[in-house]
């Protein structure tokens, strides 16, 4: 019985290690923050994950993300980042373009005094669209927000930034992801 106990227990451990190395938060603490905004470019490639910026149609000014660092007043924690162009896109996926799913990202008001709505929208490896809404209406701390279970299996996930006139702003930060092995996740 003893022996049972312990092929069990080494069998889980090395499982529970095994689903780790394919779990990935993303923080941005590896991106340069040492102003309160500052420029992060147009891709940014963390933990075998990227997220490309697309500005809007006609935006005169494509900046791309900003790392938004953790002395800027509205955010008070750590490195974050933002889609720096009014209706600007961020789009996750795998660097590799394998599946992923997306399990939770913590969202806030760029600015701290708005309400923000923000939809994310994924595309599965069969085509279909998956949604969520979120609304951050006079929510002025962090809030994380869980991904339900269709928002896996996706070749990539994307959401637009605020139009900065009915919609403003927000910043997003620890994106918990890991890539989708045979449709299941590790978790």
């Amino acid at each position: 019985m003893n022996n049972w106990i312990l092929r069990a227990a080494t069998a889980l451990a090395a499982l529970a290690v095994g689903s780790s190395l394919h779990a990935a938060v993303l923080t941005f603490e590896e991106l340069p923050h040492e102003e309160e905004l500052q420029g992060g470019g147009h891709v940014i490639l963390s933990k075998g994950f990227v997220l490309q910026y697309e500005p809007a149609l006609g935006e005169p000014y494509p900046v791309g993300f900003a790392v938004v660092g953790p002395i800027w007043r509205f955010n008070g924690r750590s490195t974050a980042l933002a889609t720096n162009s009014c209706s600007g896109t961020a789009t996750l996926k795998a660097d590799d373009n394998n599946p992923i799913t997306l399990v939770s990202i913590d969202l806030a008001e760029l600015n701290g005094d708005s309400d923000v709505s923000v939809l994310f929208e994924g595309v599965t490896s069969q085509g279909t669209v998956v949604r969520k809404s979120v609304s951050l209406k006079d929510r002025k701390t962090w809030q994380t927000v869980q991904f339900p279970e269709n928002f896996k299996n996706l070749q990539y996930v994307r959401w637009t930034q605020g139009d900065c006139i009915v919609n403003q702003p927000h910043m997003f930060d620890n994106i918990r992801v890991h890539p989708t092995w045979r449709g299941k996740s590790p978790d």
